[in-house]
């Protein structure tokens, strides 16, 4: 009774050695192969290898969000101002009273500084052909810490019947190096709002 226990706890032990790590080869090569068997901490590894690309893919969404919103939230403030130029509202301002005017329009995240207003008139729609030339947006910074702002473009005081075409352009800073969104050498996404309109015949002081 007992050498039949003795043997089955032998096959037992065989069994066990059998279902583990083989016993020929190499101390070093069964670790080896331990080594390729062992499934622990797997989840850890697939977590650090997905979680990168998941995050770039949270901040590219957030990114083009961004850009999206604030290109909306200039075009807004472009047809705005335009409402108020074309109505005669700016009847003989200076470009300087009517960039404060557009200024005013701005949401407060929104640099103001970095806004760039730009009104060129006609007296037919065909003459404003000459105008959808590419505005230069040149950024002059200064002082330390650095202050920066923009040059304006063309300015017309409004005049009733005219044609006019009311471009803003706007530097919007980009997260990071802008995962690629960028159309500025300095990493940053270069925004434009316009509204294309014929003033009232309002009448004129």
């Amino acid at each position: 009774m007992e050498q039949a226990f003795r043997l089955e706890a032998e096959a037992t032990d065989g069994e066990r050695i059998g279902r583990g790590a083989p016993s020929g080869g190499s101390p070093l090569l069964r670790r080896l192969r331990r080594l390729m068997s062992d499934t622990s901490g797997s989840s850890v590894v697939e977590f650090a290898i997905l979680v990168w690309p998941f995050i770039l893919l949270v901040f590219c969404a957030l990114q083009v969000s961004m850009i999206l919103f604030m290109n909306q939230v200039l075009q807004t403030v472009a047809v705005q101002a335009g409402r108020q130029y074309m109505t005669g509202q700016v009847q003989g301002d200076s470009q300087s009273q009517f960039v404060t005017v557009v200024d005013g329009l701005l949401p407060s995240f929104f640099n103001s500084k970095l806004l760039m207003v730009d009104v060129q008139v006609a007296n037919t729609a065909a003459g404003l052909s000459s105008a959808e030339t590419a505005l230069t947006y040149t950024v002059t910074c200064t002082g330390n810490p650095s202050v920066c702002s923009v040059g304006q473009g063309a300015f017309s005081a409004s005049q009733p019947k005219e044609y006019a075409i009311l471009r803003l352009l706007y530097q919007l800073p980009l997260m990071g190096s802008g995962f690629g969104f960028s159309n500025q050498a300095n990493g940053s996404y270069l925004m434009a709002g316009t509204s294309v309109f014929r003033v009232e015949p309002y009448p004129s002081s």
